[in-house]
Formats: C-alpha cells, structure tokens, sequence
C-alpha cells in the first residue's frame, strides 16, 4: 500500500446538513421565567459558551442554547449588553460597570473604567474594545481592564454599536449618529431630517461605484428604531461625494434622504419600537416591543413579518452556534434552526519533514455539489523570516486524489504558468506573500468533492522544518462546497520541531470540532515508529490555551463542565471517523470554537517522539 493509500485510509468524512440563509424561519422558545422574571438585553457566544444577561444582574449560560443556568454576577443593576472578544467576555451595565469573565462562571468588577454612565453596548474590533451609552459616553480598552474616554460629541444616550471595513458607527437618541476610523476619535454625523431614536445598527455590503468621477468605496450601515424606523448610511472614502446615493442604491420609494449623514428612511411595517438588528449572510432580522420580529433580503427593503409564538418584548439578538438567537422580557428566549452558514476553514500545519513515512502529507475531505478552490502551499525557505531553524531548503508539493492518483506537483511556485494569480490568491486568503525567486512550492487548484492528500518533502531527501498551508478561497454560502475534515501527519519532535497545527472557522457561527491526535492507532494502519503517548493543546490566536488532553477515554474539563468519553465516542461516529481503542493513549477534545483563527499543538508526554496525525474534524449540527 502506498504511502498516500495508507493516509487515504485514515481519512473519515460525515455529510452535515447546510439550508441557505433565508428571510422566514421557524422559532422554539428556549426559556421563561416563571414569574415576570428580569428582561434579557443581550446575548453572545464565546469559547466557554453561549452568555445572555439583562436587568437586576442577570447573567445565565448555555453550553447549547437549549439549557439554561443562572451565573452569579455579584451585580444588581442593570445589564444591558455582552460581548467576547480577546478571550474573555465583557458585560456592561449600569454606574459605567464592566464585568469580565473567561469561563462564564467566575465574574470580576473592572474597578475604573473612567465614567459613571449607563453603558448599553459593547464591541470588540480592530483589537479593541468599545463601549457607548447615556449621555453619549463611549469607553475604549485594548485588554478589558484599562479603559480611556472618548468624545462622541453627541450629548443623548447611544445604544446602536457597529463596526465594519475600517469604520465604527453608534447611533441613539433622536437619530444620533457618530462614526470613528479608530475607536477613539469620533465624529457627529447627524443631519437634520431624522428626529427618531436608532436602536440598533449594523454592517451590510460594501462595494465600489464608479462613475466619470472615478472610483469610490462605500462602507454600508443599516439603523433600526423607533416607529418601526430603517434607515441605511453609506459612508465614502471621499469626503466630499459627487454623486447621489440615488444612482446606486436600489430601493422603493424612501420616506427621506439626508445628504448630511448620507441616509435614507424607510419603514419596516410596523409602529413597534425596534430594539435589535443582525445581520446573517445579508438577511436581516429586526427585533422589538410586543415580540415583533422583521426581515428583509435587502437593507432597503421590503420587510415582512415573521411568526414568533410571543407578546414578550425582544430586545437583543445574536447568532450563535449556527442559528440566531432572540432575548428579551421575562428572560425570554427563544431559538431559530440552524440555518446560518459557518465552516471549517483554512488549515496549516508545520514540523519535520523527513523520508519515508515521516514525509508530511496533509489531507482533506471536500464536500458539496460542484468543484472547490483550493490554494495549497508548502513552505520551506520563507520559515527563517519567522524565526525557525533548519527549514527545508527545497521543499516539493504533490497533491493527489483518493485513488492515488497525482493531480499537480510543484517546485519552486514561480515557476508555475498561473503565478500572477497565486500571488492574487494568497492576498485575498491573507497568506504572507513569498518571493519572487523562492523555492517555497504551491499550487492553485481547483478539485472536485472528494478526498486528496498533500504531500510535502525535501527535493534532496535532506530533513528539515516545513509549512503545509490549504486555503479555501470559496465564499461561504449554502451551495459552496466546504472542506469538513482537515489532517496532516509527520513526525512529532520536541522543542521547535513539536507539531503546530492552525485552523481557521470562518464565517458568522461557531462550529463544534473534533480534534485529534493519534499516535498508537496508526500502526494498525502500517506506519512504524508511532508517537507513544501524544498529548494535544488548543490555543486561541492570543496564546490562551483553551483545552488539553492526553488520553482521550479520559474525561476532560471544559468551562467546568466534563466532557466524557461516550460524547467523544458519539462525535467519533457521527463524523465517520476511525474508532479509537478504549485503552489507547491517543488524545482526543471535542471543543466548539468561535470564529477566529487557532492552532493545535501536539507534543509527545515525557519529550517522546515519533509519527502522528493530528485531526479537526467538522461535527454535524443538529
């Protein structure tokens, strides 16, 4: 059996269910009080779990959206919002409180965060933190802790907190609008046309017009509020536009436009205040009093009604763990389908390359109804940029299909015909750029679902450190094919030379993965010399180590919560991946994962040595 055929063999693929994104869904209600109960204003989805929060110090948790537990918050005001970002999660509320956590069971005061204001929103962007709230207040950290005052320049509450392609935008009182570049330095944007509170904002489609005048990029925002109120902004990289918006946004008849913020009104159908608004794959849903539920296909419009099982007020939404999530009055929540799309995303692996069986070769299961394009690439020389010694000098790519046959090779990537787009495809993947001249290898490709292996060695049979890299370059919708098992084996040294493996979830949902390392199991599979006893990490891009494993029979605590071995057992065959023998020291996690960027980082216990496969797989969602 070959060398690709053995790894073949080790790869297990499960076909999950995707629905595109649309404007109607079905809702199940979560949880109530049984009394009337606080009103829920928020709610956000982190590493630890699912944190929704609200009045009298609310804060319950839910590792799945379905059951729901009270967290003391040592709090009695008001909360009104919740975010995570950099690790941690941040809730907001009342006398200018910040409350931070990283588990969701143990919550700090921020002793100073240099206001006294209400604060009623919270986002983490750019590297930041930003707060907004009564009396225009905005708050602006980098860590959660130290926190530095803004000027808004507007004086009546904010609530509406945005951010998207370089911009931030909060809204509030009277049709307050204020924008900022960097977080700290903001600018009132208010014309004179709209007098009506904006609830809630958030990003929709940018793109360029271009007219006689040239090209000009507009970044776009879509405002909710009072009297069942929708408005769109679109703000120019130009100060000074030469055109009107008329030319260029398709709309019916708008009630107004305001050159001054460079918006239109329009309403949604209903008198009801709105209070939230989210934006999933550009279907819109706005939430508010009365449990009045909007959506459109389009920021302009039309709405129509959505059917919701309440006459509770809705006033926060989030999506979270691929579907969107409504809270509100009497600690209402409920729960759509999973119909938002998310998925396993970009995969990079670095270690030794060697000969023979401890050559790297990285594999990956497509899935879906037509051809996906890949960047794949195999790295060497451009390692010492980054620090890392005894890197492969000539490394050479192979990609083949699941019946062993070879599909492209490569050496040296400027050598390839399609070079230009390569270097296209890794700046739109957010690759580091290679040199002209290198002998880093690569291959833009495009594959048809199945499995395929990616084999990377040295031209000169030397041993040395490489990188594998695959890009998905698709975009993320209901029809795209998507890669739903990623795995790479090679040899597992100490030091620098421990196998790293980085992951990416891309898209608007976590996804909850199966991470493996094993070791023992493939001499069943006829590769010798196998890691002993691996032990796996999963770290966040901030160096936060999220969970460990040695042995996988063992349980393991995740947020304080023991994930045991018949759930990695259950998650093993929903996937159709090889069991693992109960007594084996392969390791094993299963952990669902913001969208973000991650690695997996597999060591063998007591400094041992030797080949390994390290695994994510996609799990089905119910």
């Amino acid at each position: 059996m070959t060398r690709s055929a053995r790894f073949l063999a080790l790869l297990a693929f499960t076909f999950a269910l995707l629905a595109s994104a649309q404007a109607q869904t079905t809702w199940t209600q979560r949880n109530q009080a049984t009394g009337t109960g606080e009103t829920l204003w928020s709610v956000a989805e982190g590493n630890a779990g699912i944190v929704a929060v609200g009045t009298g110090g609310k804060i319950v948790y839910s590792l799945d959206g379905k059951t729901w537990t009270p967290r003391a918050s040592g709090f009695t005001g008001w909360l009104v919002a919740v975010t995570y970002g950099n690790s941690r999660y941040l809730a907001v509320g009342e006398g200018g409180t910040v409350l931070s956590s990283t588990d969701t069971i143990t919550w700090t005061s921020v002793p100073a965060t240099g206001t006294t204001a209400r604060l009623n929103n919270i986002l983490y962007a750019q590297g930041k933190f930003v707060a907004v709230g009564e009396g225009g207040a905005i708050i602006v950290s980098t860590d959660g802790t130290t926190w530095s005052i803004a000027t808004s320049g507007v004086t009546g509450w904010l609530r509406g907190l945005a951010y998207s392609s370089g911009y931030w935008v909060a809204t509030g009182q009277s049709g307050a609008i204020t924008t900022s570049t960097n977080g700290t330095t903001w600018t009132k944007r208010n014309g004179n046309g709209n007098i009506l509170d904006l609830e809630a904002v958030v990003s929709t489609q940018s793109f360029n017009f271009t007219s006689s005048a040239g090209t000009t990029r507009y970044t776009n925002f879509l405002t909710v509020g009072a009297n069942g109120i929708s408005q769109t902004i679109a703000f120019y990289d130009n100060s000074s536009p030469t055109a009107s918006p008329s030319n260029f946004l398709t709309i019916g008849t708008p009630t107004y436009y305001d050159p001054a913020t460079r918006a239109y009104l329009t309403g949604t159908g209903t008198t009801a205040r709105l209070r939230s608004l989210t934006n999933v794959n550009n279907v819109y849903v706005a939430t508010g009093e009365n449990g009045t539920v909007r959506t459109s296909k389009s920021p302009n419009g039309p709405w129509s009604a959505a059917t919701i099982a309440t006459a509770k007020n809705l006033v926060g939404s989030g999506v979270v763990q691929g579907a969107l999530m409504l809270v509100g009055e009497s600690e209402t929540i409920f729960q759509s389908e999973p119909i938002f799309l998310s998925r396993l995303g970009n995969i990079s692996t670095r270690g030794p390359a060697q000969t023979g069986d401890k050559i790297m070769i990285a594999g990956t299961i497509i899935q879906g109804p037509r051809p996906k394009q890949i960047l794949v690439r195999g790295i060497g020389p451009a390692l010492t940029a980054f620090g890392v010694t005894g890197a492969v000098a000539d490394p050479v790519l192979s990609v083949f299909n699941g019946a062993g046959n070879l599909v492209a090779t490569n050496t040296a990537w400027g050598t390839n015909a399609n070079a230009a787009a390569i270097v296209a495809a890794s700046a739109s993947a957010g690759a580091f750029p290679l040199t002209t001249n290198s002998k880093d290898s690569a291959l833009l490709l495009t594959l048809s679902p199945g499995s395929y292996t990616f084999q990377l060695k040295s031209a000169s049979d030397a041993p040395g450190n490489v990188l594998i890299e695959a890009y998905d370059l698709d975009p993320i919708d209901a029809t795209t094919p998507r890669a739903i098992n990623i795995s790479t084996r090679g040899q597992v040294g100490t030091g620098d030379s421990i196998m790293i493996a980085g992951l990416v979830v891309q898209g608007q949902a976590s996804r909850t993965l199966l991470v493996r390392a094993v070791g023992p199991t493939l001499a069943g599979f006829g590769v010798s010399d196998t890691l002993a006893d691996p032990i796996i990490k999963v770290v966040a891009n901030d160096g936060t180590v999220l969970a460990t494993n040695d042995n996988w029979s063992d349980d393991t605590t995740l947020n304080g919560r023991a994930v045991t071995a018949d759930e990695i057992r259950a998650a093993t065959g929903a996937c159709g991946a090889f069991a693992l023998a109960d007594n084996s020291k392969d390791a094993a996690l299963l952990i669902t994962l913001v969208p973000g960027n991650y690695t997996v980082q597999v060591s063998g216990k007591n400094n041992g040595t030797g080949v390994a496969i390290v695994e994510a797989y996609d799990v089905p969602q119910n």
